[in-house]
């Protein structure tokens, strides 16, 4: 049987590759989801080479024209992960995953009060991991 395919921040992983150096273990994906699915790491900054440690990095622009930045220098970073994008999106692509556990800012108890308003607000039955981020 084909196992089921996560795409996880490699952070999340406990891979050293954020902007700071540093990685951001998640247990209940190390531990929980590794017994379930088969997680591929990625980390579209680090794999594009855009250093480690590095400057944080913001999203501006608009959908139709997104543009990635440094928080400080306001460097335009965008070619970088277009260039990542081209290469590695087809690769990633062709293992059919199932879904993505990607880092955002939110914090994670933060994320679940959200989801767990939500339940209560629709009363309608909920698939925890729709839209998970750690």
């Amino acid at each position: 049987m084909k196992s089921i395919r996560l795409i996880v921040s490699n952070c999340l992983l406990g891979e050293a590759v954020r902007y700071d150096g540093k990685s951001k273990p998640h247990s209940y994906i190390c531990n929980g989801l590794a017994r379930a699915f088969e997680l591929i790491g990625v980390c579209p900054e680090f794999e594009a080479d855009l250093g480690l440690p590095r400057e944080a990095m913001k999203l501006c622009g608009n959908a139709q024209a997104p543009e990635l930045r440094g928080v400080v220098s306001n460097k335009d970073m965008t070619g970088a992960l277009r260039s990542w994008l081209e290469k590695r999106m087809p690769e990633i692509a062709a293992l059919e995953p199932a879904g993505f556990v990607l880092k955002n800012n939110e914090d994670l108890a933060e994320a679940e009060r959200r989801n767990n308003q939500r339940i209560k607000q629709t009363e309608k039955s909920f698939v925890r991991g729709a839209d998970y981020y750690a």
